[in-house]
């Protein structure tokens, strides 16, 4: 019986090793401990019960305190790093077309999460990223200025359409 349970504690640690889950070093636990049992002559009924004891109470108290240890102050890295960051649009986001947005220093392609449009210049912010994609919305603050800019590109369009005009009326 001590070879199964030296299997017990070898295989489970192996499998620890490679998931990484926190779930069957506990078992490895209660393995050694029923191998300390085994190897003083305990009956097997004895190897058991603690056994799966220690298990158990491991996975559900241990368990929980071990993998918020772990994972007290990971960090997102690289692009899901950027959501929740707030940023401005260097080229307009169109509902037909993405646009381009700057943030620390690098541009990327953005597209807007409902679909509308985003003047130059508006502020907003990461939701989500898809691929190579920065999905964004528009600041709430934002709204009123950015109908004011998209109605001040459309006049400026509009008059220097207006102004061409005029120029290839007078050549002509």
């Amino acid at each position: 019986m001590i070879w199964i349970w030296l299997a017990v504690v070898v295989l489970s640690a192996i499998i620890e090793a490679i998931s990484w889950d926190m779930t069957s070093i506990w078992v490895t636990c209660g393995g050694i401990i029923a191998l300390i049992l085994c190897a003083c002559g305990v009956p097997i009924l004895w190897q058991l019960v603690p056994f799966i004891v220690i298990t158990v109470l491991c996975i559900i108290f241990l368990r929980p305190l071990v993998k918020k240890s772990i994972s007290k102050g990971t960090v997102n890295t690289n692009i899901s790093s950027f959501i929740g960051q707030k940023a401005k649009i260097v080229k307009e986001i169109s509902e037909f077309s993405n646009g381009t947005i700057k943030i620390n220093g690098v541009t990327w392609s953005a597209q807007s999460k409902d679909g509308l449009s985003i003047a130059t210049g508006t502020e907003v912010e990461i939701v989500e990223v898809l691929g190579n994609k920065l999905i964004v919305k528009q600041l709430e603050n934002n709204t009123q200025e950015a109908i004011n800019n998209n109605k001040n590109n459309n006049d400026n369009i509009i008059e220097e359409s207006q102004n061409e005009t005029k120029n290839t009326d007078i050549k002509d």
